[in-house]
């Protein structure tokens, strides 16, 4: 479901049996969803609203709910630099394009249609690769420092395990020096 937007609006639907019994046209209000592809240009499809919709698009939901909207989750169109404009993020976001996450998953034929969107969502990659692998690197690092800890504590180890097969009265060992160097 990442790769659709949704929208809840209100509709008036004409309600033809209470109109033929009343002899005057009667409406209800419904609730519908509009249910589009992030990055299609009005390709579109509305739904009256269920509970399943609401649930799938939980912050849609809560837009038109008029409950505070915090803004798709993500990373802001405007980290991906000066290409990214005030006018071009407004742009991505009438196509349902919220986040860098949002342009980095939309499909090739979609991202054909929006002005420079093969560019756009290659940059939207790169800029995620670069993430992942400053995660990584920090990952790396923290396994080179337990590495390093745990051959400490096994040379520790070693020592004292020499020093209690040591008899009483013999002279200390170099190892024995060199343990009580480190403690």
């Amino acid at each position: 479901m990442d790769h659709l937007k949704a929208r809840f609006y209100n509709h008036a639907a004409l309600n033809v049996a209470e109109s033929k019994e009343s002899g005057t046209k009667i409406y209800d209000d419904l609730v519908m969803v509009e249910l589009s592809v992030k990055g299609s240009k009005g390709e579109s499809i509305s739904y009256v609203a269920t509970d399943e919709h609401k649930k799938n698009f939980p912050q849609a939901w809560a837009e038109y709910k008029g409950e505070s909207f915090t803004g798709n989750s993500g990373t802001p169109l405007a980290v991906l630099g000066e290409h990214f404009t005030l006018a071009r993020q407004m742009e991505m976001k009438g196509l349902g394009i919220y986040s860098v996450e949002d342009l980095a998953g939309i499909n090739d034929v979609d991202a054909i249609k929006i002005r420079e969107g093969l560019k756009a969502k290659h940059l939207a990659n790169k800029y995620l690769e670069g993430q992942a692998l400053a995660k990584q690197d920090v990952t790396i690092e923290q396994v080179a420092d337990l590495q390093r800890r745990l051959a400490e504590l096994e040379m520790q180890n070693e020592l004292l395990a020499a020093n209690q097969k040591q008899k009483p009265g013999r002279k200390p060992a170099v190892n024995d020096e060199v343990a009580q160097a480190i403690m």
